[in-house]
């Protein structure tokens, strides 16, 4: 159950015993938004929730709160069935009663309540956002895996051996993989873990994590995110501030592929070698005549066992396809190739001619 902190009891008192205290708990918080932490403020709104679970304008009220803390995309996550049954699969299939599990992002608790169930003889997960690892605590709690679950609300890079984290874990479990693979930090968190958090030669889930890409032809994916002519304007001039990639959650259908799917960078996390160069030039195969309008990407990780996720143009899932467009549009011919060049750096990607 969320509790009031201590530093808003005083906010409290004098409407406690009000009728409709939570209608007002949450009128406070909304108001009291930009005075106290957002740590406070949140638990101040779930609590206005968890009295009144079906009022709607208490969860109106309290939604800016509560998004600020809390991104929507978790709902996306935690509700994908695919995702989950594969994470559990290779859970299942790696972890026992030696494993202590060292998880980065706790989110809701699902996959750390997973590897206790496997069999874990303990997970630490590690959750930044002090709301979300709040949230996380009561569902922990409430599924009944306390006693193996501890919550951690921490940057990864701030926990010690010996201080937050008691010893070193010898399984790391995360899910930071975002849209472009990259944005939550993967290559940084999973180095420090491995670096100061795990035993020698650990099991990673996921091991191995990439990003594929596909040339085509469709219209649509520069549809997503360029105008053109509109109801008989000229709209073009607002494409200079027109999103950079677009993105589907799929299933994106291809009605004009120019390639086959091709291998836009591979990252091997269990090993030591150096991570593939930041830039690389990738020559594209053409499988058809047409108009190569961008390249779709999408993103896949392994597990031990040969347990695999990716989520291919066909398929849907949480993760969203992007659209790297090439605008205006480039002439390929069967049998040719095109050379395309890509680049990361910390949490940017970028797919282009």
């Amino acid at each position: 159950m969320i509790e009031l902190p201590a530093s808003v009891q005083h906010f409290v008192e004098e409407i406690r015993e009000k009728p409709d205290y939570a209608r007002r708990l949450a009128a406070m918080a909304a108001k009291l938004s930009n005075q106290l932490s957002l740590d406070d403020v949140l638990k101040m709104a779930l609590y206005a929730r968890a009295l009144a679970r079906d009022d709607a304008f208490i969860w109106r009220l309290t939604e800016p709160i509560v998004r600020r803390a809390i991104p929507e995309w978790h709902w996306a996550i935690a509700s994908d069935d695919w995702r989950n049954s594969t994470y559990d699969k290779a859970i299942r299939t790696s972890v026992t009663s030696d494993s202590t599990v060292l998880e980065i992002g706790t989110g809701t608790g699902l996959l750390a309540m997973m590897a206790a169930r496997a069999g874990a003889a303990h997970v630490y997960t590690c959750e930044r956002d002090p709301g979300l690892a709040c949230v996380a605590r009561s569902i922990i709690a409430a599924n009944g895996y306390s006693d193996r679950v501890t919550v951690i609300n921490s940057e990864l890079e701030n926990v010690v051996v010996g201080e937050l984290l008691p010893f070193r874990c010898n399984t790391l479990l995360h899910e930071i993989v975002s849209n472009d693979l990259l944005s939550e930090n993967v290559l940084a968190l999973v180095r420090y873990a491995k670096e100061s958090l795990l035993e020698d030669e650990p099991t990673l889930l996921p091991e191995r994590i990439w990003i594929m890409g596909q040339l085509v032809g469709d219209s649509w994916p520069l549809d997503l995110i360029r105008l053109s002519e509109h109801a008989g304007f000229d709209l073009s001039i607002a494409n200079l501030m027109a999103p950079a990639i677009g993105s589907s959650n799929g299933p994106s259908n291809i009605a004009k592929p120019l390639s086959d799917p091709f291998e836009v960078f591979c990252f091997d996390l269990k090993g030591d070698a150096p991570q593939p160069p930041r830039s690389r030039a990738i020559e594209v195969p053409i499988t058809a005549n047409g108009i190569a309008t961008s390249v779709i990407q999408w993103i896949g990780f392994s597990f031990p066992g040969e347990i695999v996720f990716e989520n291919a143009p066909d398929t849907r899932s949480c993760w969203a396809h992007r659209m790297h467009p090439l605008a205006p549009g480039t002439d390929v011919l069967l049998g040719d190739t095109l050379t395309l060049s890509s680049e990361y750096y910390a949490d940017l990607l970028t797919i282009g001619p």
